[in-house]
């Protein structure tokens, strides 16, 4: 018995060696710009919903305007930076671009602020974290006082 062809289909519903081929066209896995929106998703994290709740209960539903302005700000920025790779490509990172625009000593602190950004962006998301697991429902260190009712857990 031979091995099934590419578009054929064994008695158990598996493919064939050729299992990225299909008759629409379509191949199975990710490709690279795939796993890349999976990983921003992944960053967002935890801070951004702790912190926007928090705006949010505080601030009202008027707060989700000035998301979105910011948003639009965002984007128009990420599209000059868009803009300058494909004008002049460059190896290294977006400080590259300072630096050569704008002179060595902005290239030097763009990279150190955005270095900084992130180290502060890592312990907001361990904070908030951490926010989350005290105020998670039951958690054993709050609820171990068997007498304690269990809706306020």
């Amino acid at each position: 018995m031979q091995p099934p062809t590419s578009g054929e289909t064994t008695a158990k519903g598996t493919r064939g060696p050729a299992q990225d081929d299909s008759p629409e066209g379509y191949k199975r896995g990710l490709g690279s710009r795939q796993i890349q929106m999976i990983a921003i998703g992944g960053t967002i994290g935890t801070g951004l919903f702790l912190g926007a709740g928090t705006a949010i209960s505080q601030a009202g539903p008027s707060l989700i305007i000035w998301y979105a302005a910011a948003g639009v700000v965002l984007l128009f920025a990420m599209r000059a930076l868009g803009e300058l790779l494909t004008h002049k490509p460059v190896s290294g990172s977006f400080a590259e671009y300072a630096r050569e625009f704008l002179g060595p000593f902005w290239g030097y602190a763009t990279a150190w602020t955005y270095w900084i950004m992130w180290v502060t962006t890592g312990m907001a998301e361990i904070t908030a974290a951490g926010q989350y697991v005290k105020n998670r429902p039951h958690d054993p260190l709050t609820c171990a006082d068997p007498r304690k009712p269990r809706l306020t857990c």
